[in-house]
């Protein structure tokens, strides 16, 4: 035989450890607040809400995810140029040549060819540059994205690349006068809408200043 009075208190009870179990709570950090959930005694709190109360910007690069300053590409002013537009800093000359948006791509300068996927939910910008070594030095480059190159979306949200397409490796020496065609491959939400990719030229040797470049992306 049921208890009716028994059944009614353990429902009362179990809705009351709901509530406790998802209850409201606050994180805040040098005055600014982000809103989060205790859920069975864990504190949760969203990315996003964090990186907004906080004035950080969201970096995704794949699987992984990064909180940096708010801007803090568009910090970098560098050179500033434009979609095939030739920049000269006075020792490099930089080119972009083309940019596409793509489900999927082919890699086409790298030594191993393949074709690299979006994510679901994704699709890949591919931005493909020409840099060229201006005066009369072999110089060691970088080709592996980091250091500060990136690409910003109208809404300030900054993206790191996912595959760098290119011939000879992470760095690659450029005789004088020489020229390198290669790729960058970033994945971005399919509704972004793009503005800048900021790249650094990044020497091997210490005798040669990184050097940042920001290039307009944006429709005219």
């Amino acid at each position: 035989m049921k208890h009716p009075k028994l059944a009614i208190t353990l429902s009362i009870c179990l809705i009351a450890g709901l509530v406790w179990a998802f209850q409201g709570a606050t994180v805040t950090m040098n005055g600014k607040s982000a809103p989060g959930r205790l859920i069975d005694g864990s504190l949760y709190v969203k990315l996003t809400d964090v990186a907004n109360a906080f004035g950080q910007t969201i970096v995704q690069k794949g699987s992984s995810y990064t909180l940096v300053p708010a801007g803090g590409a568009n910090m970098l002013q560098g050179t500033k140029g434009k979609i095939g537009e030739e920049l000269f800093t006075g020792k490099w000359k930089f080119l972009v040549e083309e940019v596409q948006r793509a489900d999927a791509y082919m890699l086409k300068f790298a030594d191993s060819k393949f074709e690299y996927p979006a994510n679901a939910g994704s699709e890949l910008v591919v931005i493909q540059c020409r840099l060229k070594n201006a005066i009369n030095q072999t110089v060691s480059v970088y080709f592996n994205g980091l250091a500060n190159t990136a690409l910003t979306d109208m809404k300030d949200q900054v993206y790191k690349p996912v595959w760098m397409d290119v011939a000879g490796g992470v760095a690659s020496d450029m005789l004088p006068g020489s020229a390198k065609t290669f790729a960058i491959v970033f994945s971005v939400p399919k509704s972004a809408e793009l503005k800048d990719l900021v790249y650094t030229i990044e020497p091997v040797s210490s005798q040669h200043a990184p050097t940042d470049l920001r290039i307009s992306l944006k429709k005219e």
